[in-house]
């Protein structure tokens, strides 16, 4: 069974960005759980057009602009996955990005992602 992903958006004043970016992550070939922080209180709609459009996304309003740091490390300690993806809410990823990050198609890729490389020797000490 492939390890649990969160991945971890932070959005502000951005809502068809973000809409954008979730419409792409929906088309994933493995599951995942997304949090979004909308950053600026819901002022352009964000809030209300992502649970309308994303249901299964869970999103936190904050009350005020936290800043970028602040507002992941919010969304970190609501998730449970083993492997944590942070997104820009610009990013319109292919539908194997998360897949290529737990199981990259070339070797040489390891070098090109660390980050998950490093993740996969976290569960077990090797590479699956």
């Amino acid at each position: 069974m492939p390890p649990t992903i969160d991945v971890l958006i932070v959005t502000t004043r951005a809502r068809e960005l973000v809409l954008s970016c979730l419409d792409h992550l929906a088309r994933q070939t493995v599951p995942h759980t997304i949090y979004v922080a909308d950053n600026a209180g819901n002022e352009d709609g964000t809030t209300d057009a992502v649970r309308e459009r994303f249901p299964e996304v869970r999103i936190t309003t904050m009350s005020e602009n936290r800043g970028f740091g602040k507002a992941m490390n919010e969304l970190a300690s609501q998730g449970s996955g083993e492997i944590v993806v942070l997104a820009n809410d610009d990013m319109d990823v292919e539908p194997q990005f998360l897949e290529q990050i737990l199981w990259p198609p070339e070797p040489a890729l390891h070098a090109q992602l660390p980050g998950a490389n490093y993740a996969r020797q976290l569960f077990d000490g090797q590479y699956f």
